[in-house]
């Protein structure tokens, strides 16, 4: 719809001429616009009326291009959003001091796919939200199971499973390439006095400190495991008797520096096996078993 906008002294407008596109947009003829100028306002939504006088006013006052939206309730009723816009046009043009040549087109469809692809993109981004919660949750439960499955939970080391499987693939490997591979059993004694003494609680704790003193005494490449109660089992690859020597050296010198060890009376007793060609890790299982029960024999045997 194309019209001209004459302003008043008096800040009111009138409109000198309308096009025929007056009647499908506004659904009024363009002849009771030119005669009743209060009757375009009438077709503004409430809300918008103040919003769009005041971008009129600037724009006359200033005589710079208008552009500005509003909603209109057309004759008929429909409600459509236009956007009105247009310039002041040069004085030699037209006897009147001002006027301004403008045009108002229909944007309803247009805002309406831009509100349409505007939800559609909050859908999609609170849906991308929604994957990123679950692939987050699946992440920490697989994380969960993993350690379920692979550590001790009293003391945070591997679990038996977990050992098994780590022992099964360094005895490959360490019979495969002719590389030494040592097993250290370590129980340990006392905690039996001590539960009966402080109770259940107290041996658990004592347990768990064990573990974490142990684990601080590891290498890289050493690898350590619960058995059972009391029983940890520790893993030397590329190792000889000098290098567990120093090993349990370290260990026990962790052992009598730690208070809380020390304030629970337990020790440890060790056995040792190195890989052969034919073992199997039963057996070496077996012969490091073997070297604690002959220790406890020969302390039961002292006078």
């Amino acid at each position: 719809m194309a019209f001209h906008m004459a302003p008043g002294v008096d800040g009111s407008t009138s409109y000198p001429w309308v096009g025929p596109g007056c009647r499908p947009l506004l659904g009024v003829e363009p002849s009771e616009i030119m005669a009743n100028s209060g009757l375009f306002w009438s077709l503004v939504h409430p809300n918008d009326r103040t919003t769009l006088k005041l971008a009129k006013l600037k724009a006359i006052s200033h005589e710079v291009a208008f552009r500005e939206r509003c909603r209109i309730t057309t004759g008929s009723g429909e409600v459509k959003l236009i956007e009105i816009f247009g310039y002041p046009l040069p004085s030699p043009i037209h006897r009147l001091s001002k006027l301004w040549s403008l045009q108002a087109v229909d944007v309803s469809i247009q805002q309406r796919m831009i509100d349409e692809i505007r939800l559609l993109k909050e859908s999609l981004s609170q849906q991308e939200n929604q994957i990123k919660f679950q692939s987050k949750s699946l992440g920490e439960a697989h994380a969960a199971i993993l350690r379920l499955s692979t550590k001790d939970t009293l003391t945070g080391v591997a679990n038996r499973l977990s050992l098994e499987h780590i022992l099964w693939r360094e005895v490959a490997v360490a019979q495969r390439h002719g590389r030494p591979l040592a097993l250290l059993l370590i129980k340990v004694k006392g905690l039996r006095d001590l539960n009966r003494v402080q109770g259940v609680l107290a041996g658990d704790q004592a347990l768990t400190r064990f573990a974490t003193v142990l684990s601080s005494c590891l290498e890289i490449n050493h690898s350590v495991g619960r058995l059972s109660g009391v029983s940890f089992c520790v893993l030397l690859p590329e190792a000889d008797q000098n290098t567990i020597n120093l090993f349990l050296q370290r260990l026990n010198s962790s052992i009598n520096g730690d208070h809380l060890l020390q304030q629970t009376g337990v020790t440890i007793y060790v056995g040792t096996a190195f890989c052969d060609v034919d073992d199997t890790c039963d057996t070496l299982f077996q012969r490091a078993e073997h070297q604690i029960q002959s220790a406890d024999k020969s302390l039961a045997r002292q006078p």
